[in-house]
């Protein structure tokens, strides 16, 4: 395999992540259950967002969750705050 075929694999395998991620958010801004999801909470499951906000870093995990989504800056705030509320 060649370089260039190898980083068009690696750009599509970050672009089908990010797409990934996106339809994650909409499942769970839909709260419809995602057929076959291995991820049954969506990105909010992640175990590195749950630390961040567990610990108070919820700039973090905003950070991690446009990560893995690709959504906008309110979007993953708001649903960040599903899982910190009271902050």
């Amino acid at each position: 395999m060649t370089l260039p075929d190898q980083e068009r694999i690696a750009a599509l395998e970050a672009q089908v992540a990010r797409l990934t991620g996106l339809v994650d958010h909409l499942y769970l801004t839909l709260r419809v259950p995602a057929p076959g999801s291995a991820m049954p909470g969506g990105p909010l499951s992640d175990p590195r967002i749950l630390a961040a906000v567990r610990e108070g870093n919820l700039i973090t995990a905003i950070k991690i969750y446009r990560e893995l989504t690709g959504c906008g800056l309110a979007e993953a705030s708001d649903a960040i705050r599903t899982l910190a509320p009271g902050r």
